[in-house]
């Protein structure tokens, strides 16, 4: 019964969160597949890209990303 109760508040507190912080999860594969962005950062790929701008898109304002970065 306890299983049930801990399952139950696990998904209620899941399922009250806003959807930009849903959208912050997920996975993305280990694919190395560089992108660098003006900002200074390089992503693993594409993916995890795509991640770092639902999370936070005003860091994304005015900076621009390619990929084939070179370390």
């Amino acid at each position: 019964m306890k299983f049930v109760a801990v399952i139950f508040a696990v998904v209620t507190v899941a399922s009250s969160m806003p959807m930009e912080q849903q959208k912050c999860g997920g996975f993305c594969t280990a694919e190395y597949d560089p992108i660098k962005c003006t900002n200074g950062i390089v992503y693993g790929n594409a993916c995890e890209l795509a991640k770092a701008k639902d999370c936070n898109p005003r860091a994304f304002d005015g900076v621009t990303c390619s990929s084939g970065a070179q370390e």
